[in-house]
């Protein structure tokens, strides 16, 4: 039996309620579940371990349920976000140690994949990027995407998952 195979059986009925609590809809939970199991399967080579089996599974429902809303242009209700839990002391060692991550992974990307990294990330367009280093639009784009695709690997590679 597989890891994902094992993981259903034990926390299915759990990630189902939890997934009919959310959504007050058996047959979209059930389609959630089945997507959460799905999506569990493509990036189990991701799963970093720094929660429990249930509890990313449980995430990643709620993400494919949260992603639902906004298709359909649903507001996601307040009651429904202040039911997850505040981050812990914790949460936010995890997240100042991917910080530093990240930044020691930008810093060893060429000079002009980071410009563009950093000048996208303070919200300037593609045509303000592209006059200002004196390329075209379609160079930033691209140089973007492979500076993007490079920091994901060294992530990856430094234990970090895409979520």
């Amino acid at each position: 039996m597989g890891e994902l195979e094992k993981w259903y059986r034990a926390y299915c009925r759990d990630i189902y309620c939890y997934l009919l609590g959310l959504t007050q809809d058996p047959m979209l939970a059930e389609d959630l579940l089945a997507e959460t199991f799905l999506q569990a399967l493509l990036s189990m080579g991701r799963f970093a371990r720094r929660s429990s089996e249930k509890t990313w599974l449980m995430g990643i429902g709620r993400n494919l349920w949260l992603r639902q809303l906004r298709k359909r242009g649903r507001e996601i209700p307040q009651d429904v976000l202040a039911q997850f839990p505040a981050p812990t002391p914790g949460d936010a060692l995890a997240k100042a140690e991917q910080s530093a991550a990240l930044k020691r992974c930008l810093a060893a990307l060429p000079a002009r994949q980071q410009r563009v990294v950093l000048l996208r990330q303070e919200g300037l367009t593609y045509t303000q990027i592209a006059k200002q280093l004196e390329i075209s639009e379609n160079s930033a784009r691209v140089i973007e995407f492979r500076a993007r695709c490079a920091l994901r690997e060294a992530l990856i590679k430094e234990g970090y998952d895409e979520s």
